[in-house]
């Protein structure tokens, strides 16, 4: 029998920022991926004259989403896009799940990690809410 390898975080999250990224385009709107390694705005839009900007997590499990070391960013032009590829992330015929979370509402989901290593939200939480690939939050 043999073991699922782990997937790296850096593989993770780069698939999840391009599949947000699709995403966005075939919507209809025009995003365009920031570049780095250690960033808060992953990818940014303009809307009707406003500048959007959001902040992707992806994990490859369903268990929970890390936001960092600090509270989450809060700002009414602000969006984070929890991805997760539900432990198949090898599976290209696995559609990954998308929350999409206005940042003001951000606050009401998170908690602090076990062991008080930062914040983070609950798969378990999402599941049934009104942020599961709700896009239109954004459009």
């Amino acid at each position: 029998m043999s073991k699922k390898k782990r997937q790296k975080p850096y593989e993770t999250n780069m698939a999840s920022e391009f599949f947000v990224l699709s995403t966005l385009h075939r919507i209809g709107l025009d995003p365009a991926i920031t570049l780095g390694n250690k960033k808060a705005v992953d990818i940014t839009l303009v809307k009707n004259g406003r500048q959007i900007t959001i902040d992707v997590k992806g994990m490859a499990s369903k268990t929970s989403w890390l936001l960092g070391e600090k509270r989450p960013h809060r700002s009414p032009t602000h969006y984070y896009i929890l991805v997760t590829f539900l432990d198949d992330f090898k599976n290209l015929l696995i559609h990954p799940e998308c929350y999409i979370i206005p940042s003001r509402e951000i606050s009401k989901l998170h908690g602090k990690q076990p062991g008080g290593k930062g914040y983070g939200i609950l798969y378990r939480n999402l599941v049934y809410t009104k942020y599961r690939e709700n896009w239109k939050l954004i459009k």
